[in-house]
């Protein structure tokens, strides 16, 4: 199928322009008094597909019909130029190709966006240094209303129409007058319209006033489900779910924002903050960084905005929602210094709200923030500050024990998990007195556990800490039997639970051999022990 045009676009800012171009030019009909063009109808190629590009789609399908399009119309947005970091541009290859092909000098640029010193996509200028633009930048709906920007844009629409139904030069000066009396006419129609409308209006007035608190409070119903859907898609693994999340979330999205803009009640914060977030993501995918820094910073300012009203562990999840996402970005980015700055940020956020709200779930999750900024200090190869950025986990999940009403184990078992994290790091660093600190304290900080509220992982890294202070402990009144006898004990108990898989067996074996190795003989008994 042959085209007349072909409009290639940036979908991020030119996508309205683009879509109001198509619009009014296959609507476009020759007026009467040119006879020879009035059953001539302009065919318009516009790419809407929402799918993400891939090759063999732009071979198969876009590449095709660029090359049957008579005429290539470039809309230029400051988006539209080429992209940085060596992402793939479509405009750019589209020009290229086009302009390989057998009507490569039929190339129009029109501005939809931007600056009127703003430089060209596809480097335009160079290739045609006295290429015409077409000024349509502020286009919308209800252009035709506005009589002085209806004559400008009606002149400059010419430009286009001209060329497409090859119109001899000697008949522009009809085109131009059949468009002034049309513009007269629909300004003339909409004036009439107005008015009826406003006798409508008057008229249905009382009943207006009946119907809006129901219609207001519907559109406020429907806004708040909209919210619980985008927190529901939002809790949907993204690498299962795939492009079904991620299409469902911004549709969801997509009808958050029109009905907010009538709603009496804001969305909920939480799925603001994720449509924000979700929208990086794709700006990030597209490599559009700069968008996509923006819109994480507005998520944290939103979340931040929500919290200086009224405190909520729920805003407080969605600041922590924004902060790791900036986190993981800057971490696929490989940029491990504004990886560490927002996890030090999410951590300090969330304890000062957890204190302020007396919140221990809040002061955990401050505190697992901790744990992976201490891991991430320590692939940067900064140990020491690994060390002490895991000492603040572990008190903010004491103070998260402390907040709680019963004993929480995870909260215990975490810090103690941490503890040994530390030690290993001490003992790496060859500080022996630091490590066997360090290795007590999280030996101590399970002691007071049940055993029927304990993991069996947390109890095998509770058995490998005890070995680990034995080891670097002075043998004789530390190394003790007694000390021995309760790595044996908990070695037992372990055994007799019964239920291990072959790893964790496998893995008991091993703490056996070791056990056996540091007594200096081959304990395999409590009697043998005691002898």
């Amino acid at each position: 199928m042959e085209y007349d045009a072909f409009i290639s676009y940036r979908r991020s800012d030119g996508g309205r322009a683009a879509h109001w171009l198509r619009r009014e030019l296959e609507r476009f009909r020759a007026p009467r008094r040119l006879v020879a063009l009035r059953e001539r109808r302009i065919k318009v190629y516009l790419d809407t597909a929402y799918e993400r590009g891939t090759s063999d789609f732009y071979l198969g399908t876009i590449r095709p019909a660029l090359l049957a399009s008579r005429h290539l119309i470039v809309l230029a947005t400051p988006a539209a130029m080429r992209r940085a970091g060596g992402a793939e541009d479509w405009i750019a290859r589209e020009i290229d190709d086009f302009c390989s092909g057998p009507n490569g000098a039929n190339v129009m640029v029109v501005r939809a966006a931007g600056g009127d010193g703003d430089p060209l996509p596809g480097d335009l200028a160079t290739r045609f240094p006295n290429i015409e633009i077409v000024d349509l930048r502020g286009v919308g709906r209800f252009w035709f209303l506005h009589p002085t920007r209806a004559a400008r844009f009606s002149a400059e629409k010419l430009k286009l129409i001209a060329p497409l139904i090859d119109l001899p030069p000697g008949d522009m000066p009809i085109l131009r007058q059949e468009e002034e009396r049309a513009q007269q006419v629909r300004l003339g129609l909409a004036s009439g319209a107005t008015l009826a409308v406003l006798v409508a209006v008057a008229g249905l007035s009382v009943f207006a006033l009946e119907s809006r608190f129901r219609a207001q409070q519907a559109l406020d119903t429907s806004l708040q489900s909209a919210g619980r859907m985008v927190s529901a898609a939002s809790a949907l693994d993204p690498d299962s779910a795939g492009e079904t999340r991620g299409n469902f979330l911004n549709q969801v999205c997509d009808l958050i924002d029109r009905l907010g803009r009538e709603a009496s009640v804001a969305a909920p914060t939480d799925s603001r903050v994720t449509c924000l977030i979700e929208r990086a993501r794709g700006h990030e995918m597209q490599s559009e960084t700069a968008a996509a820094d923006a819109l994480l910073q507005d998520a944290v300012a939103l979340a931040e905005a929500a919290l200086a009203v009224e405190p909520t562990q729920s805003d407080a999840y969605s600041l922590a929602a924004a902060w790791q996402a900036i986190a993981d970005t800057a971490a696929a980015r490989k940029q491990p210094q504004a990886n560490q700055e927002a996890l030090a940020q999410l951590a300090d956020r969330l304890a000062a709200i957890g204190a302020t709200l007396q919140n221990p779930e809040l002061l955990a999750r401050a505190a697992e923030a901790n744990a992976n900024l201490a891991d991430a200090l320590t692939t940067s190869g900064d140990p020491d500050a690994a060390i002490a950025a895991a000492e603040t986990a572990v008190e903010r999940y004491a103070a998260a024990a402390d907040e709680s009403v019963d004993v929480v184990p995870d909260y215990v078992e975490r810090q103690s998990h941490i503890l040994r994290w530390i030690g290993l790091g001490h003992e790496e660093a060859k500080r022996p007195d630091k490590a066997a600190d360090a290795y007590r304290r999280s030996i101590a900080a399970v002691e007071g556990l049940d055993a029927d509220e304990r993991r069996v992982d947390g109890r095998f890294a509770t058995v490998d800490t005890r070995l680990r202070l034995a080891a670097i402990e002075p043998h004789g009144e530390a190394a003790t039997d007694a000390s021995l006898e309760r790595i044996l004990d908990e070695l037992d108990a372990i055994a007799g639970l019964g239920d291990l898989s072959d790893e964790q067996r496998e893995q008991l074996a091993s703490l056996r051999r070791e056990f056996d190795a540091l007594s200096g003989s081959q304990v395999s008994s409590r009697e043998t022990l005691v002898k």
